[in-house]
């Protein structure tokens, strides 16, 4: 099944030999292929079987890579694009699938590569930051997995069960390094930031994507870790996600540019994510719908620059209207906090009240049915946005 998934999402690579003048048709053929693989996704999270293919960290991200990647090919991006978001896609679908170290490492850097090289080819000095980003996450990592290979004897990820809490620390800052860096955490969200500066499907992918990845690999890797924590720990991952949340709130009420908000959005929901990983009870999927549903309105709102409704409702799911991807996630964080964790409501509700109003800087008025741009890839994230608010109610 694993094979299946990867050959029909890795359709698009065919575009580097693929005659010019049938891209059109080869874009048909990789939507409908997508389509397929999003089918055999979501029947396996309807009738998983009595053996999983899929973990359900690792069914969550496959399935945004998925629905991210239909959204940008129907955006008829050119040939480059599509190779170049099929390579992205490919290393990162591998990436959640392994449970190899050395496969892990090399594909978590492999996936950065199509993009870097896409805007150096196009002669744009941001993929210069995106590489330093890149290569500077990989050397924590690189020494993480030398110290899991040391610890167990074994590059197989399903060796590493348990953290001595001894060691927890050094492993957890290196992790913490490799991941914050890929997720655009502050003070390493310059080149989440500089993204923003690069055309809408480039964007979209980037932070919708290909940043999301870091959430993974911080859960995928930290879990024995985090089964070792000390209070110490969670309180550092709080402390992260307070000030993440805040500064990228704060920043946001500045405008720069209309796509700008997009990664200020991202940095505040990574912040809500950490904050909500800190808590005692470590359930990762409270933090995973943050991530996750972040992800779907980000790509929803830069792919729609020209359309104004497709851009509102992005920006009424970032805000948290019922209905949408983001409002469950956010209305059970802010539930344990104010049960559990008073002294920190306030202060998160305060930071939230900040970013809506940063959001709602941005809402557009709606002036008619704009026929340049396929409106394919907008309505199936409305419809993500909802089907995925229907996976966290049951």
């Amino acid at each position: 099944m694993n094979y299946g998934l990867l050959f029909l999402t890795g359709i698009p690579v065919l575009a580097a030999f693929w005659p010019k003048r049938y891209l059109a048709q080869l874009r048909l053929v990789a939507i409908m292929t997508q389509l397929s693989a999003l089918l055999l996704l979501l029947i396996h999270r309807v009738f998983p079987g009595d053996v999983p293919a899929f973990s359900p960290l690792s069914l969550t991200f496959l399935l945004l890579t998925i629905v991210g990647t239909l959204a940008v090919l129907s955006q008829e991006p050119t040939r480059e694009q599509m190779v170049a978001f099929a390579l992205v896609q490919l290393a990162l679908e591998t990436v959640y699938l392994t449970s190899h170290l050395l496969v892990f490492y090399g594909l978590w850097l492999g996936a950065s590569l199509p993009l870097i090289w896409l805007l150096v080819s196009q002669g744009r000095s941001q993929g210069l930051s995106w590489a330093f980003a890149t290569l500077l996450s990989m050397v924590p990592l690189f020494w993480l997995m030398t110290r899991i290979y040391g610890l167990t004897g074994s590059f197989d990820l399903s060796a590493w069960v348990d953290c001595d809490p001894q060691v927890a620390w050094p492993l957890f800052i290196a992790l913490l390094l490799a991941c914050g860096i890929r997720l655009g955490l502050f003070p390493f969200h310059g080149w989440l930031v500089s993204a923003t500066q690069q055309e809408e499907l480039i964007a979209a992918v980037t932070l919708g994507i290909f940043a999301p990845s870091g959430f993974y690999a911080l859960l995928r890797l930290g879990q024995p870790i985090f089964a070792s924590f000390q209070l110490s720990l969670l309180f550092t991952l709080g402390l992260l996600g307070i000030v993440n949340f805040l500064f990228s709130a704060l920043v946001a009420l500045a405008p720069r540019s209309p796509r700008e908000p997009a990664a200020w959005v991202t940095l505040a929901y990574a912040g809500l994510a950490f904050l909500s990983l800190s808590f005692p009870e470590l359930d990762w999927l409270p933090a995973v719908r943050i991530v996750i549903s972040c992800g779907l309105g980000v790509i929803l709102y830069l792919l729609t620059p020209n359309a104004p409704l497709g851009r509102n409702i992005s920006l009424l799911a970032l805000m948290g209207l019922p209905g949408l991807g983001s409002f469950v996630p956010l209305s059970q964080l802010f539930q344990t906090l104010a049960t559990d964790y008073g002294h920190l409501f306030w202060l998160v509700l305060v930071g939230f009240l900040l970013l809506l109003l940063s959001l709602v800087q941005h809402f557009r008025t709606p002036q008619g049915f704009c026929k340049e741009q396929s409106l394919f890839g907008p309505v199936l994230l409305v419809l993500s946005l909802g089907v995925w608010n229907l996976f966290l109610v049951f």
